[in-house]
């Protein structure tokens, strides 16, 4: 990823006081991986982080989300209201905006500021900023390049996700 990327990234990022993060349909090791990456990454820099789910995390994963803030559908009274309380919502590892599954809708209306983070072909520009590099593995590339700039330090639950991301994306 370019630094000049990363570098405006971060600087969007920092503009936030709340973020929303939203998985993409089905989602996988390095969809749930990223997700939970970022949310400590911003959690440590002072802004609060809200994972959205649209679908089930996968068991072999669920173990990351311990301690985070998520709304999950599969439980009963999760409503997706477009509530205007977050500066940005963070799209990671998908390029369009029906990935984003039931949530679409919500984030279309809440009509806020996208952030999409993705290392897929194809897409579609429809996100304020895009970070989009074919080159890397994994989405949780993108937090790496943030982490060696030195805008956070690498904890063991932030490095458990990214290894998550990292492992599943890659075939490991």
């Amino acid at each position: 990823v370019k630094p000049s990327k990363i570098t405006r990234l971060a600087a969007n990022l920092a503009s936030c006081r709340r973020i929303l993060l939203v998985s993409h349909v089905d989602p996988d090791g390095d969809n749930i991986g990223s997700l939970v990456g970022f949310s400590r990454y911003l959690t440590s820099r002072g802004i609060s982080a809200t994972i959205l789910l649209v679908d089930p995390v996968p068991e072999p994963f669920r173990f990351l989300l311990s301690g985070l803030k998520v709304m999950d559908p599969t439980r009963p009274g999760c409503r997706f209201r477009p509530v205007k309380i977050w500066d940005a919502t963070l799209f990671l590892d998908a390029g369009e905006w029906y990935r984003m599954g039931r949530a679409e809708k919500f984030v279309r209306e809440w009509g806020g500021r996208v952030i999409r983070l993705d290392h897929h072909e194809g897409g579609v520009k429809f996100s304020h900023h895009d970070v989009v590099d074919t080159a890397i593995t994994c989405t949780a590339e993108i937090l790496w390049e943030l982490l060696e700039q030195g805008h956070c330090r690498l904890t063991r639950p932030l490095a458990e996700a990214m290894y998550v991301a990292f492992m599943t994306e890659t075939g490991s």
